[in-house]
């Protein structure tokens, strides 16, 4: 089991080298980076302001999504797949909406990784503000990371 998971996570991370806007080294292979991950959801918003998401599951990638005007890229993601989320991180641009976080607690998701916060994210009219209503009775581990590229997504 262990062994398909690094095979997954080397695939991964291969796939992306070419595309990659980080410096992948060989440690990165074995033991890949939040940079690495927030690297494949940045390449899957594809220049949309909207961001994009990318799934994350012991290590190994599972699927990707840009986000659009209609639905949050994590949201999106989610709804890519149909795996167990417990073992799973979402690594998104913008840090995800109201909508995205009650999807994310219901799927069980570990944790979420995010770049651009809400503020940032309402001040580049991306969503409205509306979009993050606080709602007190979730509880997601959410992490703010600083990634340049993902970060520029948002003007």
């Amino acid at each position: 089991m262990l062994k398909k998971v690094l095979l997954g996570a080397l695939l991964a991370v291969a796939s992306i080298t070419a595309s990659a806007q980080v410096s992948i080294t060989k440690v990165d292979r074995v033991a890949p980076t939040d940079e690495i991950y927030i690297d494949m959801a940045t390449g899957a918003a594809k220049g949309s302001q909207y961001g994009g998401a990318a799934i994350i599951i012991n290590n190994a990638y599972k699927c990707a999504a840009a986000g659009t005007a209609a639905i949050d890229a994590a949201k999106a993601a989610l709804e890519k797949t149909s795996a167990d989320m417990s073992f799973g991180t979402i690594y998104t641009v913008n840090e995800p909406t109201t909508e995205a976080l009650r999807a994310i607690s219901a799927r069980g998701v570990g944790k979420v990784v995010f770049v651009n916060p809400k503020d940032k994210v309402i001040a580049a009219g991306v969503y409205p503000a509306s979009a993050y209503d606080p709602d007190t009775t979730l509880v997601v581990n959410l992490q703010q990371i600083d990634y340049a590229p993902a970060a520029a997504l948002v003007k």
